[in-house]
């Protein structure tokens, strides 16, 4: 991801992952074992990814959890 890419939403942020890589939604949701729903919901910022699919979808990008979900980092502990 390029770094004046760091200012997008998490959705956007997965969005261009996914399109970078070629994948559709439905592609995606396949590979992590998930709805196309939840896909379109995170993309579209209605939902944020549980923990578990968020170290999925930085799996399947070949990313770091700090790179795709840097403003979570660490809220998982507060909570």
């Amino acid at each position: 991801m390029l770094k004046k890419d760091r200012n997008l939403s998490i959705g956007q942020r997965i969005r261009y992952e996914r399109v970078y890589l070629c994948l559709s939604q439905a592609k995606l949701a396949e590979l992590l074992q998930t709805s196309i729903s939840s896909i379109n919901r995170w993309e579209n910022d209605k939902t944020v990814p549980r923990l578990y699919y968020r170290k999925q979808l930085c799996s399947a990008f070949g990313k770091r959890v700090e790179e795709l979900f840097s403003s979570l980092v660490g809220k998982e502990e507060a909570d």
